[in-house]
């Protein structure tokens, strides 16, 4: 007998447990709710149909971000931002279950639940990327030029930086928010970049070294022989560039040489090379000269020193270093020419232009050398 009743009892809640099974099937809990809109009781499909047609419209809308002082919409579709109604029902607890609780929880239990947000992180980062461009600002280096031989500071800036991963985190928790209810708009993190040479550095590099460069002139002493080198002579050769958080000096010394060429030429003698010319008809070895120039390096390696001076210490020592002609009297001598080989007269119709030509062209081809082997061309 008590067999029987024990399963009588077991064939009763045996019944009672597929009956729960079969009524609550699928649904969702009673009480359940996403964003506010309700779903207890219904088919996960018509519970996401529901949630579809409710979020839908607000799941399309534009997070709107502000970064400083720059506006931008990032649109959920071209941000890789959806809603995801299958797993909001789902979280929501649709679906069938033969857990006792599941069963308990659909007459009896449910909650308000966020909705649930795809996110495809590469394409959200480039929406952040793209919104954040305009407040992102390098910072602006200070610096120090020497246009038309005086310096000319120009004044450093500080930047503007997004942090582009917390903006991106920002976006995503608004369009989840934005779900359930009207949000502000986003504020992105914008941070100040300082620049590596500031204010003070422009300042300490004019004082020390910009202002007296430009102050007065370079004296270059080549072996008694004095030449004075003025400031827009040698400014373009100047420049300072930014190290280890300071302004340093910088020399171009081919275009410091250059600069300085015209000036020093007072004080320079160029070579001479001997050649052979014709005196009273007959050749005649025309000595070569050496000439007086100087060793670059003793300009170039102490000019930079020698523009933070004062007064006469603004001079530069240089000894004068002998330069040879290429070709030597000893070389002319030589060749061995001792007479005139031929000579003749061509003669032309008088026209200006032909008249300037030929002079000219006989002014170039006079004292005209040619050693054996070699070939002359008028061209």
């Amino acid at each position: 007998m008590a067999a029987l009743l024990l399963l009588g009892l077991v064939v009763l809640f045996g019944g009672v447990y597929v009956a729960g099974y079969l009524f609550t099937g699928e649904r969702v809990p009673s009480r359940a709710s996403v964003a506010g809109v309700r779903i207890g009781g219904m088919t996960p499909a018509a519970a996401e149909r529901k949630l579809s047609q409710e979020l839908g419209p607000r799941a399309s809308r534009p997070v709107v971000a502000d970064a400083g002082d720059e506006r931008a919409l990032i649109r959920p579709r071209s941000a890789g931002l959806s809603l995801d109604v299958d797993e909001s029902v789902a979280q929501a607890g649709g679906g069938r279950s033969w857990h006792p609780g599941r069963m308990w929880n659909y007459f009896f239990g449910g909650e308000s639940y966020d909705p649930v947000v795809s996110v495809d992180d590469d394409r959200l980062q480039r929406a952040v990327e793209r919104a954040a461009q305009p407040a992102q600002r390098a910072p602006r280096q200070g610096t120090v030029s020497f246009a038309g031989g005086r310096p000319e500071a120009s004044w450093a800036r500080p930047g503007r930086s997004v942090d582009e991963a917390a903006a991106a985190d920002a976006v995503q928790s608004a369009y989840q928010a934005g779900l359930s209810a009207d949000v502000e708009p986003v504020e992105f993190p914008v941070q100040t970049v300082d620049p590596e040479i500031t204010n003070d550095e422009v300042r300490q590099a004019l004082e020390e070294f910009a202002n007296p460069a430009m102050s007065a002139p370079v004296v270059v002493d080549l072996d008694g022989e004095a030449v004075e080198l003025r400031p827009k002579a040698y400014a373009g050769a100047l420049s300072m560039t930014a190290r280890d958080g300071e302004l340093v000096p910088v020399l171009d010394e081919k275009a410091l040489l250059r600069g300085i060429r015209p000036t020093l030429q007072q004080a320079t003698v160029p070579p001479r090379d001997a050649s052979v010319g014709l005196v009273r008809g007959r050749p005649q070895v025309v000595p070569g000269r050496v000439g007086v120039t100087f060793d670059k390096a003793d300009i170039t390696d102490q000019f930079l020193d020698v523009l933070t001076r004062k007064g006469d210490a603004r001079r530069l020592e240089v000894d004068g270093v002998k330069d040879r002609p290429s070709f030597t009297t000893a070389d002319a001598r030589g060749l061995g020419i001792k007479r005139v080989v031929s000579q003749f007269t061509t003669y032309y119709p008088h026209a200006d232009y032909r008249n300037t030509n030929l002079g000219r062209a006989a002014e170039l081809v006079n004292g005209t050398v040619l050693k054996p082997g070699d070939t002359f061309s008028l061209n």
